[in-house]
C-alpha cells in the first residue's frame, strides 16, 4: 500500500533516500520533464569531470557519448511511460574519454530519477550503437501502439526477425570506425523498414526483430540490408548470409495496446535468458510468438488474482537474539494456499 508523502521531504529523509539508493547505485540524478538535471548527489566529478552542483541545470542527455543517445532516448521513454528499467548499459562522457555504467531509473511525480552504477568485471566492451534500432522496453511500448493504430485502420502487422549470421564476428575484425558505420547501416536499414520507422530492435545476438505492414517486401528488404552493409565495410558485407521467418500478429486483436508490449518484453526477455546468443529462426518465431501470448495470459491470470485476492500472507517473526522477545515481523505473500511453502519468486519476479 502507497504511503502518502510530504510534497518535499525534509533534508535528513532526503539524506537518507539517496544513501539507500546508493545500495545500487554509484551516481543518482533527478531530471525535470525536460531531461534537465535539477538534482545530483555522488561522486559527479569522478564519473564526469564536474561538480554535481555544477551538474545542475545541464542536460542530461550532454553527458551521455552521442553514439549512446538512441540508448538513452529509449530508456528515459520507456521510465516516462511508468516502465521500471534496470540495467541498460551506456556511455558516460568524461573529458576525452567514455566510462561505461549501467543504468537504472524510473519515473514518480512528472521527475525521472536516475542511477549510474560503474561497470565492473574487468575489461567492458560496449557494443557501437546500431542505428536507429531500440532498447527492448521502448520497442514493446512502440510496438504495441502501432500494432494497435494498423488494426484499427484494418490493417495487418507482421513481426519479422532475421537472423545476420556472421555479422557480430566479422564486424570485430574492422576498425572502430568502420565497424561503426556497419553497425549504424544495418540498423537505419531495419527502421526505416519498421511500422513508423521506430519498431526494431536487437534480440540477441545476430538476430534483430521488427514489426512492420503486412504488405511489406522481405525479398527486397534482406537486398537493402546486404547493399546497406557492403557499402558501408563492403569486406564484410559480401560475406554476410540472412535468414528470416515471419509471425503474424492476429493474435493480437483482443488485446490491448498496454498487454500486448507487456507481452513482446516478456517474449524477448524470456528467450534471451532461455537461448543466450544461440538461435534458429523458425524456431525463434515460433517460441517468439507462444512467449508474447503466454505472457499475455499470464498477465490476465495474475491480475485476477489480485483482484479477487486469492494469496495470502504470512507474517515471519523477527527475533531479537539478545532478548529472545519479538522484535518485529516479516509479511511474506503466498500465492498457493494449498502449498503455502511454496516461494513467491516465480509469481513476484513475473509480475516486475
Amino acid at each position: 500500500m502507497a504511503i502518502p508523502q510530504p510534497a518535499r521531504a525534509p533534508a535528513i529523509d532526503r539524506k537518507r533516500y539517496a544513501a539507500l539508493a546508493f545500495c545500487w547505485g554509484d551516481l543518482l540524478f533527478e531530471l525535470d520533464t525536460g531531461g534537465t538535471v535539477v538534482f545530483c548527489a555522488g561522486p559527479a566529478l569522478e564519473f564526469t569531470g564536474v561538480t554535481s552542483d555544477d551538474l545542475v541545470g545541464t542536460a542530461f542527455e550532454n553527458l551521455v557519448a552521442p553514439a549512446d543517445a538512441p540508448i538513452l532516448a529509449g530508456f528515459l521513454k520507456a521510465i516516462r511511460n511508468r516502465v521500471r528499467v534496470d540495467g541498460e548499459l551506456i556511455r558516460l562522457r568524461r573529458g576525452a574519454t567514455l566510462l561505461p555504467v549501467r543504468v537504472a531509473g524510473y519515473c514518480m511525480d512528472e521527475r525521472s530519477y536516475v542511477a549510474l552504477r560503474l561497470q565492473t568485471g574487468g575489461a567492458v566492451v560496449v557494443e557501437p550503437p546500431f542505428g536507429g534500432l531500440r532498447d527492448r522496453d521502448s520497442f514493446a511500448q512502440l510496438a504495441g501502439r502501432r500494432i494497435k493504430e494498423l488494426e484499427q485502420r484494418g490493417e495487418r502487422a507482421e513481426m519479422t526477425v532475421l537472423g545476420v549470421a556472421g555479422l557480430t564476428d566479422l564486424s570485430e575484425t574492422l576498425p572502430e570506425r568502420e565497424q561503426t558505420a556497419l553497425l549504424a547501416a544495418v540498423g537505419a536499414c531495419l527502421s526505416r523498414n519498421s511500422l513508423a520507422g521506430e519498431t526494431a530492435t536487437r534480440i540477441g545476438g545476430d538476430a534483430f526483430g521488427l514489426v512492420h505492414n503486412a504488405a511489406l517486401d522481405l525479398a527486397l528488404l534482406q537486398a537493402q540490408l546486404l547493399e546497406a552493409a557492403r557499402s558501408a565495410a563492403p569486406q564484410v558485407g559480401y560475406a554476410l548470409a540472412i535468414t528470416h521467418s515471419t509471425m503474424i500478429m492476429d493474435a493480437a486483436k483482443d488485446v490491448s495496446e498496454r498487454d500486448l508490449a507487456k507481452g513482446l518484453l516478456h517474449a524477448i526477455g524470456s528467450f534471451q535468458k532461455r537461448s543466450g546468443d544461440e538461435f534458429n529462426i523458425g524456431s525463434l518465431t515460433d517460441n517468439l510468438s507462444s512467449l508474447i501470448f503466454q505472457g499475455i495470459t499470464d498477465m490476465r491470470d495474475f491480475r485476477r488474482v489480485l483482484s479477487a485476492r486469492s494469496f495470502a500472507m504470512a507474517l515471519q517473526p523477527i527475533i531479537d537474539t539478545r532478548s529472545g522477545a519479538v522484535h518485529h515481523f516479516e509479511a511474506l505473500c503466498r500465492f498457493n494456499a494449498a502449498s503455502p511453502e511454496e516461494s513467491p519468486y516465480r509469481h513476484i519476479t513475473f509480475a516486475e
